[in-house]
C-alpha cells in the first residue's frame, strides 16, 4: 500500500521471547497501509515486516522511543521491538502512523458472531523477519530455544507485565484527563455491563 510514514531510526532493539536479542541496529522504519517495516542499515537479517493484524501493542516513550509488541497470528511467541528515534517529531510521526495502521485493521474478538467459522475474520497475519532465519538455523544446529508452554501467567507475571507497560506508556499532555473538572460520583449510575 501507499506509505503513511517513514522515519530514520537511531537504533532499534529487537527481543524475541527473551532469548534472541539484537541491540542498537540503525535503520529506517516504515508504516504503510498494511504493515510496519524496519529496514536495517547493516544486514538483511535484521529486517522486519509485520502485518497490522500481528501488532498487539504500540506505545510512545518519553525519550523519543516507540515500543511495539507483536506476534504471528498462529504462534504464541511474543516479540518486542523498541525504536529509539532521532527526534521527538519523528517519534510522534511514527506513533501516529502506527495508530492509523491499527485503526485501519481492527482485530475482532473470536466470540463475535460476524467471524468466519474459524474465528479469524481478518485472516492469517504474516510476520516476516530476517532474524527468524537465524533462529531456525540455531534450532537446526541443536541449540534449542526455550519453548513457551500454553499455561496462563501467574499473578506475579501479570503484575510484572503491567508494570512494564506502565513504564513505557506515556499519555501526551493534550490527551491527559483533567481531574479538577470531574464530579465525585458522576458515573455511579453507569451500566456495569459497559465498563
Amino acid at each position: 500500500g501507499t506509505f503513511v510514514v517513514r522515519v530514520s531510526v537511531g537504533s532499534g532493539m529487537l527481543k524475541i521471547d527473551e532469548v534472541l536479542e539484537f541491540e542498537l541496529i540503525p535503520g529506517d522504519a516504515f508504516v504503510s497501509e498494511d504493515r510496519f517495516c524496519f529496514v536495517s542499515h547493516e544486514e538483511e537479517q535484521y529486517d522486519i515486516a509485520v502485518d497490522a493484524e500481528c501488532i498487539q501493542l504500540h506505545a510512545q516513550g518519553e525519550d523519543a522511543s516507540v515500543y511495539l509488541q507483536f506476534q504471528k497470528m498462529d504462534d504464541e511467541q511474543v516479540m518486542e521491538l523498541t525504536l529509539e528515534l532521532k527526534s521527538s517529531a519523528d517519534c510522534q510521526n511514527l506513533f501516529e502512523g502506527l495508530s492509523r495502521l491499527i485503526s485501519m485493521h481492527p482485530v475482532y474478538d473470536d466470540d463475535d458472531d460476524e467471524n468466519d467459522e474459524n474465528g479469524e475474520y481478518f485472516g492469517q497475519g504474516e510476520l516476516i523477519m530476517g532474524a527468524m532465519q537465524q533462529q531456525q538455523q540455531q534450532e537446526e544446529d541443536g541449540e534449542r530455544l526455550r519453548e513457551q508452554k500454553g499455561s496462563e501467567p501467574t499473578e506475579d507475571e501479570r503484575q510484572a507485565m503491567l508494570d512494564r507497560l506502565d513504564s513505557v506508556l506515556v499519555v501526551p499532555p493534550h490527551l491527559e484527563i483533567d481531574d479538577r473538572n470531574s464530579v465525585a460520583g458522576q458515573f455511579d449510575d453507569a451500566d456495569e455491563d459497559l465498563l
